[in-house]
């Protein structure tokens, strides 16, 4: 290892050893909001504490609107199979944890800066993205944590100090923002809003939808989602390694499943979804009603419902395609 990635790593330990002797999870709420805005960012890094709502100690960073508005989804998605929730999944993570939970990459690394750990006080550093297995952080994603623990250590201090106080039951937050005219940092005392980017509407060519149109309109029910599954594609050189994902079409009362596509990282999602739906209905005729798991994906399918007179319904548990994923996970784990 280098001595400049040494240098970073050996910081970024630092950094997490002086928040955990802060104990902030014995103070904040896993959903206590501490958004930090970095100068060369345009968009917030959102920071929780995990701890005093369960038994994990964690740092978690959320980067961006799209990060924090997947933990408000996963938050929300309770009911949803636990392996379905992971579509929201997009954090930096530090874990403070038992030995056995460390990796022997972690364990490699921490060698060799020089540091030692025992019990259950091991520092774990984890990146996980969209559609991406979670993976050991990036030396560039060190360094951006570096910047943001010390916006936290200070935040965490102005609270316990009393410098200022933040009502997090209404929704207040503490946002750390950079003042370029002044060369300061500020503790900032605001509710908590971002707005994400609505669902890029997919083409849909007006003689598909009149094709649509004249078939016939049944009692059929049927379910559409991109499941992810425990299958992890395989590692490219330079490259992180995507979760296998398949696009799952199938009737909600029989669960026979109708098509099954393989869905690439490279992939749209809201194409993949609509092209998959279409070529159902062109096959089977119009169904009365599609269900959907949440409203991202209605949100793809809404203006073809509307259009073709088919009814869209949103429902955590999809029971066909729920139980046809089960049993694919059983047949893999054999």
């Amino acid at each position: 290892m280098e001595e400049r990635e040494k240098s970073i790593w050996l910081q970024l330990y630092s950094l997490a050893r002086e928040i955990q002797k802060l104990e902030p999870w014995k103070i904040f709420l896993e959903l206590d909001v501490f958004p930090v805005s970095l100068p060369s960012f345009k968009e917030p890094f959102y920071c929780t504490f995990h701890g005093n709502e369960s038994p994990q100690k964690a740092i978690m960073v959320y980067p961006g609107v799209l990060a924090i508005d997947g933990l408000w989804r996963f938050v929300r998605s309770e009911q949803m199979p636990s392996f379905q929730r992971m579509r929201y999944q997009q954090h930096l993570a530090c874990f403070f944890t038992d030995s056995k939970e460390v990796s022997d990459e972690d364990k490699h690394r921490i060698n060799q800066i020089g540091l030692k750990f025992r019990g259950k006080n091991w520092i774990i550093f984890e990146s996980a993205l969209l559609n991406l297995v979670p993976s050991a952080c990036t030396i560039s994603e060190a360094e951006i944590l570096i910047e943001i623990y010390k916006q936290l250590i200070q935040a965490v201090d102005d609270i316990m100090t009393e410098r200022i106080r933040v009502n997090f039951e209404i929704g207040q937050v503490l946002h750390r923002q950079f003042d370029p005219f002044t060369k300061q940092w500020h503790s900032i005392v605001e509710k908590l809003e971002w707005s994400v980017d609505p669902v890029t509407m997919p083409i849909i060519y007006p003689e598909i939808i009149d094709e649509i149109n004249q078939l016939p309109l049944t009692n059929d029910q049927i379910e559409i989602d991109i499941i992810h599954t425990p299958i992890i594609a395989d590692e490219k050189e330079g490259q992180r390694q995507g979760i296998i994902r398949f696009a799952l079409l199938a009737d909600h009362k029989s669960g026979f499943v109708y098509k099954h596509e393989l869905v690439h990282l490279e992939h749209n999602y809201q194409d993949i979804l609509l092209t998959v739906i279409i070529e159902g209905i062109l096959q089977l005729n119009r169904p009365k009603q599609i269900w959907v798991r949440d409203d991202l994906s209605e949100a793809v399918l809404k203006t073809l419902c509307e259009k073709t007179g088919v009814k869209i319904k949103v429902s955590q548990k999809l029971k066909s395609i729920d139980a046809f994923s089960e049993k694919l996970f059983l047949h893999i784990q054999k």
